[in-house]
């Protein structure tokens, strides 16, 4: 048994050394390439994730200054408003005060008619006595 089982241990051990090392000759191209596609794909992974966190910044801060858009338009909204009624104001007391204004010039002028038909009147007072 001695003889003949070293004999067999040393032959077993041996073809699984070769074969060990057949396989990983024969798979280490094929390690590599698997390697390099995890890596490349983690990778891809991270510049997509940075490309994600990126939009996701971008998207933050476009939603922050929609919500700022948002309360400025209202703001200008509530003006306008303000600003029409305002402006209705006015506009009802300077039609007011236009009709005043003409108001007046008519009675000027009837005032003036007037006047010079009394000087008129009081010549020909004059030129009587």
């Amino acid at each position: 048994m001695s003889q003949e089982y070293w004999r067999n241990k040393t032959e077993s051990t041996s073809s699984l050394d070769r074969l060990a090392r057949n396989t990983l000759s024969m798979d280490l191209p094929e390690a590599r390439s698997c390697r390099e596609a995890r890596e490349q794909s983690r990778k891809d992974m991270h510049n997509l994730n940075e490309k994600l966190a990126s939009q996701l910044e971008k998207m933050r801060i476009l939603s922050e200054q929609n919500k700022k858009l948002m309360n400025d338009s209202g703001s200008i909204s509530r003006l306008t408003k303000e600003t029409e009624k305002i402006r209705s104001m006015y506009n009802t007391e300077l039609k007011q005060l236009r009709h005043l204004v003409d108001e007046c010039e008519r009675e000027k002028a009837d005032s003036l008619a007037k006047i010079a038909h009394l000087q008129q009147t009081i010549r020909n007072k004059q030129d009587q006595i």
